[in-house]
């Protein structure tokens, strides 16, 4: 489905029926990541309707003049949850870049979030003042891959931290698609220009009483793990859970554990 606000043609998915439940993926990729780690548990769920949104410039959802930094991502967001959940509460979904806006929603409509879940979330704009960790493969395992993979491979592979069959197919199907798809000079200059959003050091103000849970990996050198830690005391009914062996990719790294935590946070609304 699209949907016009202001001038954008913002691509987005509906399923189910009920409590509002807003998906924001990272930034390259598109909603296909969301749907992929998250249908498999809501399927067999009633009473969600959750919605999968393509960020500006990613998916289905073109770049747009309007749109030059995080701050004018954050303002489309809410622009669109105006217009599509209005003045009902909603549960938010967020990971990586996604996890980022999604700490801005907080900030500003934290009466209307029901319950928040970050995937591996960024917390600091700047890359070089996040602290990370090396990168590292921790499981390697050997498979065929065909020669015009090749090169997707290789990006696949600096991204993992289990690399197997596996992870690999999920890889294509859920990220790999989605950066296929994506406008990346566009993206390349928010990224180098205007990444950061400008309430980033209101986080630490953040006040937030309902049901979270934030998942970290242990060797997420992307965005690492400590920087999300130091907002813990922000929530008051957070579960933080740093997961080892696993990095920015958990959702597929860990997908038995991911899944269990997401069945977990539902268990507040049911």
């Amino acid at each position: 489905m699209n949907i016009l606000i202001n001038g954008i043609n913002l691509y987005y998915e509906e399923y189910g029926s009920g409590i509002p439940v807003l998906c924001l993926h990272g930034f390259y990729v598109d909603s296909h990541l969301m749907k992929g780690c998250l249908e498999p548990v809501f399927e067999s769920k009633i009473g969600y309707k959750r919605i999968y949104l393509d960020l500006v410039g990613m998916g289905k959802t073109p770049s747009h003049k309007s749109v030059i930094n995080s701050d004018d991502m954050l303002k489309i967001v809410n622009a669109f949850i105006n217009k599509i959940i209005g003045d009902a509460s909603f549960i938010l979904f967020g990971e990586s870049y996604g996890g980022y806006l999604s700490l801005g929603l907080v900030k500003a409509l934290k009466d209307k979030i029901l319950g928040l879940f970050l995937i591996c979330p960024c917390t600091i704009g700047d890359k070089e003042r996040r602290n990370l960790p090396p990168k590292q493969i921790v499981k390697q395992e050997s498979f065929a891959v065909n020669t015009v993979d090749k090169n997707n491979y290789s990006s696949f592979l600096k991204m993992a931290v289990i690399a197997n069959q596996y992870t690999w197919n999920r890889y294509k199907k859920e990220i790999l698609v989605g950066i296929n798809n994506a406008d990346v000079p566009y993206l390349d200059f928010i990224y180098s220009n205007g990444y950061a959003l400008s309430c980033e050091s209101e986080f630490c103000l953040i006040e937030f009483n309902n049901p979270t849970t934030i998942l970290l990996g242990k060797q997420d050198h992307i965005v690492g793990y400590k920087d999300a830690l130091r907002l813990e005391s922000n929530f008051s009914r957070s579960s933080f859970a740093i997961i080892d062996s696993t990095g920015h990719n958990m959702q597929i790294e860990k997908p038995e554990l991911f899944s269990g935590f997401v069945e977990e946070f539902l268990r507040n609304f049911s």
